[in-house]
């Protein structure tokens, strides 16, 4: 905020879906819908256990998850986040993009998660090992992981609206749900096979 400019409340941000701003050609239109566990079939761990069991993970195996465990992740994840700048609840500022290396019955490739309808499309099939291990600064754990989930946002509608504050509210939400995809209720090798990672334009 510039010095001497009153402070204001800012009304709550209305989030379009950065998807409508990608180019027409940036999809297969190849459609994964999602298959999460019920809320009867999830676990029901204390709290505690689960904190004690969750741990950034080192390195990865390179072993494969399924697609009824990704599911579950994402769902869990992205129920909401309580917030001022978001309405209605479940908007989010940061979209989900993808890179799958081994979900069983999914092929790998780049995809983004349209949580409204549930669904993961595919933006380009291949095998983005190599590509990830870069977006990650050279490091394995990318290319390594079963999946690598990317937080991006377009920045540049959000701070026209929030000002400085829209480039904090994308961090903040990206921090509480990439939080969340590490702290699943539920097994905790489910999670160490994930990867989550942001990223803005």
């Amino acid at each position: 905020m510039a010095r001497g400019q009153r402070s204001r409340r800012l009304a709550p941000l209305v989030v379009a879906p950065l998807d409508n701003i990608l180019p027409s050609n940036a999809s297969t239109g190849s459609v994964v819908p999602l298959q999460p566990l019920s809320d009867a079939e999830m676990p029901r761990d204390p709290i505690e256990q689960v904190i004690l069991r969750r741990g950034s993970s080192r390195k990865f195996a390179r072993t494969s998850i399924t697609l009824s465990q990704l599911s579950t992740i994402l769902h869990q994840a992205t129920r909401g986040v309580s917030a001022d700048f978001l309405r209605p609840i479940g908007s989010q500022l940061n979209s989900l993009y993808l890179i799958i290396h081994a979900v069983n019955g999914v092929a790998p490739g780049a995809y983004i998660f349209h949580g409204d309808r549930k669904v993961l499309e595919c933006l380009k099939p291949g095998d983005f090992r190599t590509q990830a291990g870069y977006l990650g600064l050279g490091q394995a754990l990318p290319a390594d992981a079963a999946v690598d989930i990317f937080f991006l946002a377009d920045l540049r509608p959000i701070v026209e609206r929030m000002g400085n504050r829209g480039y904090r509210a994308v961090q903040l939400e990206a921090g509480i749900i990439g939080g969340k995809l590490y702290l699943p209720p539920m097994p905790s090798d489910w999670a160490r096979q994930v990867l989550p990672s942001t990223m803005m334009t």
